[in-house]
């Protein structure tokens, strides 16, 4: 692995850090987005091209782990390079316009959407 490789993986490793910890706060602290998850069983796949793929396990509405693997047939799909999905996530890119130019690309349903935005918020 190069070094800009390795930054890379650190980067993304950071963000998803900051996920799981932004999630168990409002997860902690606010019943009502508990209840907005209650029940929800949902495999979420982080497939960054140039650094790895990442496994978010939501069972019961509650992120039970992410792991670096992927899943056999994921609910959700995420694809991006590692600087795009970092950008988006520390809010120097737009998730839409990430979208709309192809740096992003979802695999989901609406509903399966509603969620993540809901989940990752």
């Amino acid at each position: 692995m190069t070094e800009q490789e390795q930054i890379g993986r650190e980067r993304v490793e950071e963000c998803l850090d900051r996920l799981e910890a932004g999630f168990r706060r409002r997860w902690d602290n606010n019943p009502e987005f508990r209840e907005s998850l209650e029940g929800k069983n949902r495999d979420i796949l982080i497939d960054l091209r140039d650094t790895g793929a990442w496994w978010i396990q939501v069972r019961e509405g509650d992120l039970e782990a992410i792991v670096e693997d992927e899943p056999e047939d994921p609910d959700v799909g995420i694809e991006a390079d590692a600087d795009d999905f970092v950008d988006v996530f520390d809010g120097d890119l737009g998730p839409v316009q990430a979208y709309m130019t192809g740096k992003i690309e979802v695999d989901a349903g609406m509903r399966d959407l509603m969620l993540v935005k809901t989940f990752l918020g």
